[in-house]
């Protein structure tokens, strides 16, 4: 795993082991930034790892079957390997298994987000 030039990221409030926010940027900490100011919790990066847009959603596709809303996933035994295994230092392309078994209460939902919208931060002069 090399030449990523984005990272992937998880966050969550801060001191819980429950609901977790997959994603992918180049400042995982900028983003966090623009969370915080309309979170009702404060949230932290439980980890950010290299990565790109492909790889976030091979995550999204591994915890699908806790799905939330948007990229938002619930506690389970996969979160907390995934967290353990990032907090280890384990490539997440090691991580995931190679040939990830559809949930088909949820696959669409989870795959749809791979279809981002340019950033909003460019503003015209």
């Amino acid at each position: 795993m090399g030449g990523y030039s984005r990272k992937i990221y998880c966050l969550r409030v801060v001191g819980s082991d429950g609901r977790i926010k997959i994603g992918c940027s180049v400042s995982p900490q900028s983003r966090l930034t623009e969370y915080v100011r309309w979170s009702p919790f404060p949230l932290e990066i439980v980890f950010e790892v290299p990565g790109d847009f492909q790889l976030e959603r091979r995550v999204q596709k591994y915890l699908s079957d806790t799905h939330l809303h948007h990229e938002w996933f619930g506690a389970s035994e996969r979160t907390d390997a995934l967290i353990s295994a990032m907090a280890a230092g384990q490539p997440l392309d090691e991580f995931l298994p190679a040939d990830l078994p559809d949930h088909p209460d949820k696959p669409a939902r989870v795959i749809a987000y791979a279809k981002r919208k340019p950033s909003r931060k460019t503003k015209a002069a």
